[in-house]
């Protein structure tokens, strides 16, 4: 990190403990900044950042979880209530019948301006 701070003419902030061991293969063309900076760092468990003439280097934060299962039942819903959950499904509006809302026709009004 020392080499590439001085050649990118940055200061370089990190934490020496998490800096010591950790060595990486010499660049070789034309990297921006971050480029490089992510390009050394591969492989080494730290991120690194460009913000102004500092260069931050820090552990990776990458959390990895375990699966997540989710489960549930599926129930046909009363159209007098009380419904489960947000959305009704069922409605005995207009047709007084447990019909799905989305089989009720619509009627449409059409106000014409002369």
């Amino acid at each position: 990190m020392t080499t590439f701070g001085q050649q990118a003419h940055r200061q370089v902030s990190a934490d020496p403990k998490i800096l010591n061991g950790h060595q990486s293969a010499a660049l070789n063309g034309n990297f921006t900044e971050q480029e490089a900076l992510a390009r050394l760092l591969t492989g080494s468990g730290l991120t690194g950042r460009v913000s102004g003439n500092v260069v931050s280097v820090s552990p990776s934060s990458n959390i990895t979880l375990g699966p997540v299962r989710v489960g549930g039942t599926a129930s046909h819903q009363d159209p007098t209530g009380p419904g489960v959950g947000y959305v009704a499904e069922n409605t005995m509006s207009a047709t007084k019948t447990d019909t799905p809302i989305t089989q009720i026709g619509e009627g449409v009004e059409a106000i014409v301006a002369e």
